[in-house]
């Protein structure tokens, strides 16, 4: 059994451990954080099943991200970035969630180091003319010494995901080709980074109390989950969709 495919249905395990999958989640203990999770570790489930694609991957991944940080926002038009770095203050506010997230961070010094300095990743370089190798390598360079403590962490998350973004943005508006190897370098480092470290995000979350309930996730209608008839998912071992 593969790394990723073993870390996959631990967490599942751990989350039937917590949760009654015969349930709908939101009428649980918080059926926020289940419903969050649960989405999360199905979309981790599937990429796993991508190891040769690292471009389809990408996006698997950063689908099983946007279950765990997207809320229901309170302005239409409210700013990833700002959901990202609520999300990441709420997780880190835990001490041992920020230990364990850092700890996978450094791990990852090398893929996120392709990313920091891989121009088609940061921001200005869609913007023509603006000048970005200023500060790419400021970027870099910041990212490199906040890996050093756990008080950098926060900061590290949202430079990293602020790339993997960028990344996301070429890939899911179609601004290059499948497999461009233009973009080889930064999707793998991209795809490389989320198969470790969304795992960890979702694995700090069903292993923590957290002191308050976590909010519905964005599309979270009960009949979407399966309030009246819990439907089997036969690929994740059973569960509501």
């Amino acid at each position: 059994m593969k790394d990723s495919e073993a870390k996959t249905e631990v967490l599942l395990e751990r989350h039937r451990e917590v949760w009654d999958h015969s349930q709908p989640f939101l009428d649980q203990r918080n059926g926020g954080l289940a419903l969050r999770t649960y989405r999360a570790v199905t979309w981790l489930h599937r990429a796993r099943d991508e190891p040769g694609d690292h471009f389809a991957a990408f996006l698997l991944y950063w689908v099983a991200f946007n279950a765990l940080y997207g809320a229901l926002p309170a302005e239409p038009d409210a700013r990833e970035r700002k959901a990202w770095r609520s999300y990441f203050e709420r997780l880190l506010a835990n001490d041992r969630a920020r230990r364990s997230i850092h700890d996978v961070l450094r791990r990852l010094e090398r893929p996120i180091a392709v990313l920091m300095t891989d121009e088609l990743a940061y921001p200005p370089t869609l913007r023509p003319g603006s000048g970005f190798a200023d500060g790419l390598d400021r970027g870099a360079g910041r990212v490199r010494q906040a890996l050093k403590s756990t008080t950098g962490t926060d900061f590290v998350l949202l430079e990293v995901f602020s790339r993997l973004y960028n990344v996301r943005n070429w890939l899911i508006h179609g601004r290059i080709a499948w497999k461009s190897r233009i973009m080889g370098d930064c999707v793998t480092a991209g795809t490389d980074v989320m198969t470790r470290l969304i795992p960890a995000l979702v694995e700090v979350m069903l292993g923590e109390a957290w002191p308050d309930e976590w909010e519905e996730p964005r599309y979270s209608p009960d009949v979407y989950e399966g309030t009246t008839t819990p439907k089997e998912i036969p690929a994740i071992g059973g569960g509501l969709e």
